[in-house]
């Protein structure tokens, strides 16, 4: 199984979400990918 992490940096859940959305989905068609996608937006980064 291969694991795939995608870097979303957009604040709103719109194109670039559907389009890396729809990346990963196609990936499956190459094996089993299990992945997650992690929205800067929705992280703290304060120092």
């Amino acid at each position: 199984m291969k694991k795939v992490i995608a870097f979303v940096g957009s604040a709103r859940k719109q194109h670039t979400y559907n389009a890396v959305r729809q990346f990963l989905d196609s990936l499956q068609l190459f094996g089993d990918v299990e992945y997650e996608i992690v929205r800067l937006s929705d992280c703290n980064l304060e120092r």
